[in-house]
Formats: C-alpha cells, sequence, structure tokens
C-alpha cells in the first residue's frame, strides 16, 4: 500500500467556499465520491480544513495500491464528477495549476511504501 500526505493552501477569501466543497463531498455527492475512489483505487481518502500561520490550508491523505496510477488517472479523467471536484479545488486552491491537473506549485509530495 502507498500513501500520500499534502497540504494546499485555501485563499483567504475563499474558507467558507473550501468547507462547503468538504461538506458536499461528504453530503449530496458522497455516493459519487465512492465511486470515483473505486474506480481510481484509491483505498482511503482524507481531506481536512487545517489552520496554519500563513493561513488555512487542506491536509490531505490518501492511499492506494499504486498512487501514481491513481494520480494520472485522475488528471486524465474526463468524469463529469472527477471535473467538478477539480473545480472545485481550483475555486479555493492558491496554487492549483490547472482544472486538468491536480499539480500544485510549492507543495511537496510524500510517497510512503508499507514494508512488507
Amino acid at each position: 500500500m502507498e500513501y500520500a500526505l499534502f497540504a494546499l493552501p485555501i485563499h483567504s477569501d475563499r474558507a467558507e467556499a473550501a468547507r462547503a466543497f468538504l461538506h458536499e463531498l461528504e453530503g449530496e455527492r458522497k455516493s459519487q465520491y465512492a465511486v470515483s475512489e473505486q474506480r481510481l483505487g484509491i483505498t482511503k481518502e482524507v481531506w481536512a480544513v487545517q489552520q496554519t500561520p500563513s493561513g488555512q490550508v487542506f491536509a490531505v491523505f490518501f492511499q492506494s495500491d499504486n498512487i501514481g496510477a491513481a494520480v494520472s488517472q485522475f488528471v486524465g479523467s474526463q468524469d463529469p464528477f472527477d471535473q467538478w471536484f477539480k473545480r472545485q479545488v481550483k475555486d479555493v486552491n492558491v496554487s492549483f495549476v490547472g482544472a486538468s491537473a491536480p499539480i500544485v506549485q510549492g507543495t511537496t509530495f510524500i510517497f510512503v511504501r508499507e514494508p512488507y
């Protein structure tokens, strides 16, 4: 199993929209979210809003048997839910490069593989 943990800065004036996005994921879009995760091979995903000295960030954790494949599939996905998800993140994230790719400037991605 592989893991990823990273933070995405939230625009200072978009904190409410960030929280609304997370509430929508756990509310009316929960079933679509689950289908997307299953299709991408993501076995666990956690999003939270965290206050830091520099402002609020999304703290994001996810796990998959193959994170690289999951991210690549998500980046290229034309699935309506995945497109909506990427637009929501782009709308509130300071450094999101584009709605077609979850690549962020200045973000360090950490991948850890559990010992066998």
